[in-house]
């Protein structure tokens, strides 16, 4: 029996500000991408000292996540989200939510799995896209402020544990 996780049992969720940007409520992303990866970008750097010796740390991150193509569905809140962010020319804090990735592949407590709450920034790409359907890729920009906790995909309820 192999050990390989499915794609599909770790998800990505995206947090869309209430009207009042006080509640979030929580949809997975990534319906219409066949590959979805969160990039980790880490800041290498390597430097050789006079004796001829390599050194390499890493000493940071700047994560980010594509999602595009993204086909706009009237029906989400995840639209609604990113075309208000578009239509506005929103910036700063009117970008900031967070997402909150998943371990289905874990054992659940009480139907909650192990996640990882994490703040982001939301970059709107374009608006348009080709024949297929208006489309509007966006870019996530980790703020690496990052929150461990238990998260409930029935409910989409996020638990911070200590």
């Amino acid at each position: 029996m192999s050990n390989v996780i499915k794609r599909e049992l770790w998800q990505t969720f995206l947090g869309i500000p209430d009207a009042g940007g006080t509640n979030l409520d929580y949809e997975a992303i990534g319906e219409d991408n066949d590959t979805l990866t969160e990039e980790l970008n880490a800041n290498v750097s390597k430097t050789k000292n006079v004796l001829g010796k390599n050194s390499t740390a890493v000493d940071g991150y700047s994560p980010s996540m594509s999602v595009s193509p993204y086909k706009a569905d009237k029906g989400t809140k995840t639209f609604a989200f990113l075309k208000g962010i578009a239509d506005g020319l929103k910036t700063h804090g009117d970008c900031e939510t967070h997402v909150i990735d998943v371990d289905l592949f874990a054992e659940p407590e009480s139907s909650e799995y192990p996640a990882i709450k994490k703040g982001v920034i939301v970059e709107v790409k374009s608006l348009g896209g080709n024949t297929d359907a208006f489309q509007i890729p966006y870019e996530l920009h980790y703020t690496n402020v990052n929150e461990k906790g238990k998260f409930n995909p029935t409910t989409k309820k996020f638990t911070k544990t200590l």
